[in-house]
């Protein structure tokens, strides 16, 4: 297995967790069309960081 960077996985974990916190952090309302469209592009990111952190090309 080749070495895997775990920095991209890392980011990805880093940029959902900062998505709106402040706005979940004080319990504010967060726009609901505006969540999905943001988490679809999110999770192809987080697809692609973690089959890049298994050594995997193929999505997932």
């Amino acid at each position: 297995m080749p070495d895997a960077n775990p920095q991209p996985l890392i980011s990805v974990i880093e940029e959902v967790l900062g998505y709106e916190a402040e706005a979940f952090g004080e319990d504010h309302p967060v726009e609901g069309a505006d969540l999905i469209e943001w988490f679809a592009q999110w999770r192809l990111r987080a697809q692609a960081a973690v089959a890049a952190a298994i050594g995997n090309k193929t999505s997932l």
